[in-house]
């Protein structure tokens, strides 16, 4: 075997940690030895000596296992990279998360990080400067996606499709809400003319509202998230059920004109047996928290220490599942326009609650498993 020679140059390459760190897959090295360019560029078996930048032993590679790095930067587009490779796209979106630029073009795909904090991207301003902008002035945005969308309605005329996709905790909930909330902006919700207006009356099925659709839409999504979304080990607010979101559109596509909501896969067994450590739909906590003892009486509630889906654990800050009660009440009220209907719809998530009341013999064994169950993940359990 031919020994190796130095190269010509210092080359910073990515390698894959050594070290094997979940939450840095790569490092970079320097590469201080490799065969002759021949062998390298003709064999896959070519081996060259690198040394991790961070320090640490050297490692002796096959080329096939080394990556080039990118100039010092970062791009809004990852296909606008000298190199693409896995280590570079990674170091790019991670460069643009630190500046709190969450979201990355891969040529029409966007990747968006969740900031898992509150941020002031969502402005009526940039909304309001995208519908001028050419296809390559599209900032990487939630926003650009459904002006994409928008954009490709008007001109093929033909239905458009948004996909949301990510793991738990990902922020899917969210970014689905905000493409909802540029298209209601976009098309003044079937309610008036311009971007994010709404002067006008707005209608759905006939029925006369005091507002728009824009904001009957943006104002779904809590009650959505009250009756699908459940506190998980992994997310606070994760949604159990898909949604498959219609948005419809005048014959000239122009103005939005309704919606159809579609769910699937829902976790029903999660109603009345969540898995250990993790709880329940929201709705439930919030009207075990937030009903009055009038709603209790017609809804057939007890208090909140009798009922299973509060045995099963911590339901979290009492004061704020009262809030969000409260304001899940406001929300169905604004909504569907009547308290006979708000009425139903807590009778309907009341069922449940009332079924667990005095926790029955089911309920009792379910409860005695998940003790044992963090009885032995306990310290000396």
């Amino acid at each position: 075997m031919a020994p190796l020679a130095e190269p010509a140059a210092e080359l910073v390459v990515w390698i894959a940690n050594p070290v094997g760190a979940t939450d840095q897959p790569y490092v970079k090295a320097v590469m201080i030895a490799t065969d002759d360019e021949s062998a390298a560029a003709s064999d896959l078996g070519a081996r060259c000596v690198v040394r991790p930048v961070g320090g640490g032993p050297e490692v002796q590679l096959r080329t096939s296992e080394v990556h080039p790095c990118n100039p010092s930067g970062h791009r809004p587009d990852n296909t606008q990279l000298l190199y693409l490779n896995e280590p570079c796209v990674i170091e790019n979106i991670a460069h643009r998360y630190e500046e709190l630029e969450i979201y990355t073009w891969t040529s029409r795909i966007l990747v968006a990080v969740n900031p898992y904090e509150t941020v002031d991207l969502y402005t009526d301003a940039l909304a309001a400067t995208l519908p001028a902008l050419t296809l390559r002035e599209l900032p990487p945005h939630a926003f650009s996606i459904a002006e994409l969308a928008y954009r490709g309605l008007q001109r093929n005329r033909e239905s458009q499709a948004v996909v949301v996709s990510g793991e738990s905790g990902s922020g899917k909930t969210v970014s689905m809400a905000h493409v909802i909330s540029y298209l209601t902006r976009r098309t003044g919700g079937g309610a008036s003319g311009g971007l994010g207006g709404n002067s006008g009356e707005g209608g759905v099925g006939g029925t006369p509202l005091s507002i728009g659709l824009s904001e009957l839409v943006l104002q779904s999504n809590p009650m959505l998230e009250a009756f699908g979304n459940a506190a998980t080990a992994r997310n606070h607010n994760s949604s159990r059920f898909g949604k498959f979101v219609r948005l419809l559109f005048d014959a000239g596509g122009y103005r939005m004109s309704g919606l159809r909501m579609q769910t699937y896969l829902l976790e029903k067994v999660r109603v009345s047996r969540p898995p250990p450590a993790e709880l329940t739909y929201h709705v439930f906590y919030y009207l075990l928290a937030g009903a009055s003892p009038t709603h209790r009486k017609v809804w057939g509630l007890g208090a909140a220490s009798e009922h299973a889906q509060r045995a099963y654990g911590n339901a979290g800050r009492p004061d704020r599942k009262a809030a969000h009660a409260e304001a899940l009440r406001v929300r169905v009220q604004q909504a569907v326009r009547s308290d006979a209907h708000g009425g139903r719809a807590a009778r309907v998530a009341g069922g449940p609650l009332r079924a667990t009341l005095g926790h029955p013999p089911p309920v009792r064994r379910a409860l005695r498993a998940r003790a044992r169950c963090q009885r032995r993940r306990e310290p000396g359990g």
